[in-house]
């Protein structure tokens, strides 16, 4: 195929490492789109793999694809370095590991971002596992009272993102991200930041349930594997939020941004409890600095606009260690309970017969 046009309506930046195994399913998802006034930016960050050679490919095949080769630096860097080659009026984010479901993806956040004089469109996904087979649709019914409908920054914060921070979700209007830039130092919640960022600047946002995306569960992903330096990036977050707090001059964000600045420690010390053994919980907590960043939070947490469910007060009481042991012996009931569940049709099953 062979499309090429002078300024594409849309730029698609996808960071490659190390993704030969499901880069074809990726990159076809986006060529395949009825929207065809795009263009594609793989940008190869120094993988070992065969991910070159099939990024080169495509850029033979269809001269939409533009490809870039770098030292491996990071996914912050790869998406820096597309934000600094796009040439469209949009830009829309995808992971190399992760598809679009449906070909009619661009199309339809587009005609929603261009109807409503948007700077940010947002969709949904759907978890699917290695081989793509969906594995959970979670259920959304309560954002529906605010689909299709302007929304300011903070409105869109508290009742469409809630919580879940996926950038790949959002077509962004170039305009609205200017000089806007991931942190290369962060390789842990780097959308969380740019994110926060980007709303900061006061955007029209809007979102359409739309299940487009396939987010791809892989073990082993940063997302989901214990790192201590994934932590300290994560407890990073309650300064970067405090700090947003009183730098910004929207009072109803102020009020997020407080609340999220506290629950970062929380939700830090759950992923913790998850992972780490007590045996080793001193040396990691020094390194994490844990103690001076407990005093700082429960100073944080009786400020008004702080508003905290009873159970994650009574967390926050505790010293580190006593939250983070409270929180793994509640992880490991609910876990119990999920296996008791699953066990009754069995026990039901050889009690009759």
């Amino acid at each position: 195929m062979n499309c090429m046009m002078s300024i594409p309506k849309i730029s698609v930046i996808v960071p490659i490492y190390n993704a030969e195994k499901h880069l074809n399913r990726c990159v076809s998802s986006i060529l395949s789109q009825t929207f065809v006034d795009l263009e594609l930016l793989l940008i190869d960050d120094g993988s070992r793999d065969n991910s070159k050679k099939i990024c080169d490919e495509y850029a033979e095949k269809d001269s939409r694809v533009r490809v870039f080769h770098k030292l491996n630096e990071g996914v912050s860097s790869a998406r820096n370095l597309g934000l600094d080659n796009v040439h469209g009026e949009w830009i829309i984010f995808i992971d190399a590991d992760d598809y679009w479901i449906e070909d009619t993806a661009l199309k339809h956040l587009y005609d929603f971002a261009k109807t409503n004089d948007l700077d940010v469109a947002r969709g949904e996904y759907i978890s699917v596992d290695i081989d793509g087979n969906r594995i959970e649709i979670k259920d959304y019914t309560s954002k529906l009272t605010f689909e299709r409908k302007l929304l300011s920054g903070n409105s869109f914060l508290k009742n469409v993102v809630c919580g879940e921070f996926f950038l790949v979700l959002c077509l962004i209007k170039r305009n609205a991200i200017v000089g806007l830039r991931f942190d290369e130092n962060q390789f842990f919640l780097e959308d969380m930041k740019f994110y926060m960022q980007m709303l900061l600047r006061k955007q029209r946002c809007g979102y359409v349930q739309y299940y487009f995306y396939a987010y791809r569960k892989i073990a082993g992903s940063a997302s989901r594997t214990f790192k201590i330096h994934n932590l300290k990036d994560s407890l990073g977050m309650c300064d970067f939020f405090w700090n947003m707090a009183e730098t910004t001059d929207d009072g109803d964000l102020s009020k997020i941004c407080r609340y999220y600045s506290v629950m970062m420690y929380y939700w830090s010390l759950q992923r913790l409890a998850n992972s780490v053994s007590f045996a080793h919980f001193e040396d990691i907590a020094s390194v994490l600095n844990l103690n001076e960043l407990y005093k700082h939070t429960c100073q944080r947490s009786r400020h008004n606009d702080v508003k905290l469910n009873p159970k994650v007060k009574v967390i926050l009481t505790l010293t580190p260690k006593y939250s983070t042991y409270l929180l793994k012996i509640r992880a490991l009931i609910v876990h119990f309970c999920k296996i008791c569940k699953n066990m009754v049709p069995i026990l039901v099953f050889f009690y009759k017969y």
